[in-house]
């Protein structure tokens, strides 16, 4: 399951005025924006999103030591914060695997695989690890805190 676009978007007033034309085949224009967001799914669900999980130890597949939480309902609440970004996209699957790694200056590469296919993805985030300097090189520095990989299907 994946949710992107999935919530009313306020234009943006830049130099050209009003930033309100529709959605055609791309994304649609916006500020960047300061996200809070709290997600409400099955406690059998692992969830990725951008931006950073305030609860780890609370829901499954960050932490081997998490004391998931759970309401009557049998769902779990994952907490979610993302500054200065454009979009807020998550995905869930009861089959992700999260895996990480460091990558220069610090920060976090956080990789969501669904076990099913790991072994047709090489099972480990080496790839990543070894092409994430040559993208930044080629391309500019990324400036986030934590960088999502999220396989499409």
């Amino acid at each position: 399951m994946t949710m992107t676009q999935w919530y009313p978007k306020i234009a943006e007033y830049d130099y050209d005025g009003w930033a309100t034309f529709d959605y055609m085949g791309r994304e649609f224009h916006a500020p960047f924006s300061d996200f809070d967001v709290t997600i409400k799914i099955n406690k059998d669900y692992v969830v990725g999103a951008g931006g950073i999980l305030e609860n780890p130890t609370e829901v499954k597949g960050y932490d081997a030591a998490a004391k998931i939480k759970t309401e009557k309902d049998k769902k779990a609440t994952w907490k979610w914060t993302a500054k200065n970004i454009l979009d807020f996209a998550w995905s869930a699957d009861r089959d992700y695997s999260v895996e990480s790694f460091n990558v220069p200056k610090a920060r976090k590469c956080i990789w969501f695989i669904r076990k099913m296919k790991k072994l047709k993805y090489g099972g480990s985030t080496a790839l990543y690890y070894q092409v994430f300097p040559d993208y930044e090189q080629s391309f500019r520095e990324i400036c986030l805190p934590n960088l999502r990989f999220h396989p499409g299907r």
